[in-house]
């Protein structure tokens, strides 16, 4: 699931021309956020899963517990905190109305107008805002707040706990956010994406017309790939050739052999995993076979300088292992935009929390807008499987493939919450 989340995210951002994006799939009890360079997911060679090693090669996806469901509470010393517990789908927020009691990130959005309240979820779930109420008011009595105090509180610790996840895959790896869109999906994505974008300075955001599906849309879409990779374990300048060239030629012989006997044609990536000597980590740094050894050295200090702010080109280099990523294109899939329904785009009217206060904000079907519809913010758009609220300086227009393109008109450095 969030593996083909990130796979739809980066192909919808190719068709709409945006092929760097840091992906953002909000759900019920989880945030999974991923970089995008060059219109293809970034991969990582292992991971640590509840404290483990995986050595298996991966999207590198990272993964906070902030959704729909996560759970607020009081801390023993009288904080507040969001998460990482969930209600899960049984019994769900409060505002579900099948028995749950606690406040959740769902029903703070539901209490400042971001849901309508008697809103459906599909067929066997109806939204109540005075259970949501409810529940914020046992949390905003202990803590001395107001209920719209409280909701907003949960929100913005939600919003927090989200913006600190896409740094981790940005700002610690020496990109800059600002460089990239935001494509925002699951049921809750759209609802937090303008509060993030803000934050992190991102003046563009992707909302797609799928994007309460688009995992199964990416598991759809994802060409046939496969990994190898081949030990190698010694100093870099030993992969020096006799004449000059580079050796990797031949280690990657096997590799291909073997790749071209599991798939049809299949398009060939290399790249060599390298360190300082005496390092217990690795960076792959992509490389072609005819590279020279010298260039090959040059492009690992210049990656270790952006991921870790230093460098020492006087100390020897060493080569772990030669990776080969395989794939195997499928037939594409033209996607265009839905057709609207027949229909006013414009709903009618909510009052919500934009800008620091409850305001009257239009609400907008998304099922009834063509391609080329504008919008302006502070405005709701409601998608058949999610929300989108669009700040204040934020205009929107829908593509040809039927994404909601938002772009930031307001002054860098100004927010409107």
């Amino acid at each position: 699931g969030p593996a083909g989340g990130v796979y739809g995210a980066a192909y919808l951002g190719r068709l709409s021309g945006y092929p760097h994006l840091l992906s953002f799939d909000m759900g019920g009890t989880s945030t999974d956020v991923a970089l995008i360079q060059d219109g293809i997911p970034q991969v990582t060679p292992a991971a640590v899963v509840c404290g483990l090693p995986v050595q298996q090669p991966q999207i590198d996806i990272h993964t906070v517990s902030a959704g729909g469901g996560s759970l607020a509470h009081l801390l023993p010393g009288g904080g507040l905190q969001v998460g990482p517990e969930s209600a899960g789908s049984n019994p769900g927020p409060a505002c579900y109305g099948r028995g749950g009691r606690a406040p959740t990130v769902t029903d703070a959005n539901l209490w400042l107008g971001y849901l309508p309240d008697g809103g459906r979820l599909g067929d066997s779930v109806q939204l109540r805002r005075g259970l949501a109420e409810q529940a914020i008011a046992t949390l905003a009595d202990p803590l001395g707040l107001s209920l719209q105090e409280t909701a907003v509180g949960i929100r913005t610790l939600a919003n927090v706990a989200m913006s600190r996840a896409l740094r981790v895959i940005s700002v610690e790896r020496g990109l800059d956010p600002a460089d990239f869109a935001l494509l925002a999906f699951g049921g809750a994505g759209p609802m937090h994406a303008c509060a993030l974008a803000e934050e992190l300075g991102i003046r563009t955001i992707l909302i797609p017309a799928a994007c309460g599906v688009l995992s199964a849309l990416g598991m759809a879409l994802a060409d046939l790939r496969r990994d190898y990779r081949r030990a190698i374990l010694q100093p870099l300048r030993q992969l020096t050739s006799a004449s000059g060239g580079s050796l990797l030629a031949q280690w990657a012989e096997p590799l291909i052999r073997q790749a071209r006997a599991d798939l049809q044609e299949p398009a060939l990536h290399f790249s060599l995993d390298l360190r300082y000597r005496g390092q217990s980590f690795e960076l792959g740094i992509p490389v072609r076979l005819s590279d020279p050894i010298a260039h090959l050295e040059q492009q690992f200090h210049q990656a270790h300088q952006q991921r870790y702010g230093w460098q020492d080109s006087a100390q020897p280099v060493e080569a772990i292992q030669l990776r080969l990523q395989a794939v195997q294109a499928l037939p594409t899939v033209p996607l265009t935009a839905p057709p609207p329904l027949p229909g006013d785009p414009l709903k009618g009217r909510r009052e919500a929390w934009f800008g620091g206060r409850m305001r009257l904000v239009p609400v907008y079907d998304r099922q009834r807008m063509d391609v080329g519809f504008q919008l302006r913010g502070p405005a709701i758009v409601e998608m058949p499987e999610a929300t989108a609220v669009i700040e204040a300086g934020w205009t929107g227009v829908i593509d040809e493939v039927g994404t909601l393109i938002l772009s930031c008109v307001r002054d860098s450095g100004t927010k409107s919450w």
